[in-house]
């Protein structure tokens, strides 16, 4: 027997998040079993969006017009046309109202990233930072950065905030052609952020939040 959800029924319309709300696709739940929560391919455009087992996601339900946020794994995932996606169903008590930190569009160049393999990080690999929160980042660079791995990170925020300098994981990275040429984008979380970084980075993006909403942007 099954066990019922509050949040996760067969025909629902649901959105997976990878890496942030910046990359958010609405689908519908096709299935629900006691492990997984099956739904529709995702797309981007016309396209079929690629995951990988393992990958982390946000899924976000609806419960009573309220988004409810529950952090999950792809369980399996096929790229051939008509095939579905598995999803990790997570526990109905792990669904969080509200996001873990605000995140904030903001550009902060001459952003250094240093990949780790074999225990060793390699050369630096110079970018941008598009938005931030206390949790993570979205990252431009010219060439693709490998996803589920470790990295070095170090930026200097902007308006005499500091530099910070730490560790963190990719959770995605995809193309992007436009005017300026092709780049990368890439998403990832902070490992091992020191608290008083964590509380630097908070107290920026209050304030960026702040500033944009006496400019009218917010």
């Amino acid at each position: 027997m099954i066990t019922k959800s509050l949040f996760f029924e067969a025909g629902a319309t649901v959105t997976i998040e990878i890496g942030g709300p910046e990359n958010a696709y609405k689908t519908q739940i096709e299935e629900v079993t006691e492990e997984t929560i099956v739904v529709q391919p995702l797309m981007r455009g016309t396209q079929m969006l690629k995951l990988t087992t393992g990958q982390k996601v946000t899924l976000i339900a609806e419960k009573r017009m309220n988004p409810y946020f529950f952090e999950t794994t792809v369980a399996s995932a096929s790229h051939v046309e008509g095939e579905v996606i598995s999803i990790q169903r997570p526990p109905d008590r792990s669904g969080a109202q509200k996001r873990s930190f605000v995140r904030i569009d903001v550009v902060i160049p001459q952003t250094q990233v240093w990949v780790e393999k074999d225990g060793k990080y390699g050369p630096t690999v110079q970018g941008t930072i598009l938005n931030i929160s206390a949790g993570g980042a979205r990252l431009m660079t010219k060439e693709p950065l490998p996803s589920e791995t470790d990295v070095l990170l170090k930026f200097m925020l902007p308006q005499k905030f500091g530099q910070i300098m730490t560790t963190g994981q990719t959770i995605g990275s995809w193309e992007v052609v436009g005017e300026g040429g092709k780049s990368y984008r890439t998403t990832l979380k902070f490992v091992d952020l020191k608290d008083k970084d964590r509380d630097v980075i908070i107290k920026f993006v209050f304030q960026r939040e702040r500033d944009l909403r006496q400019r009218g942007v917010l």
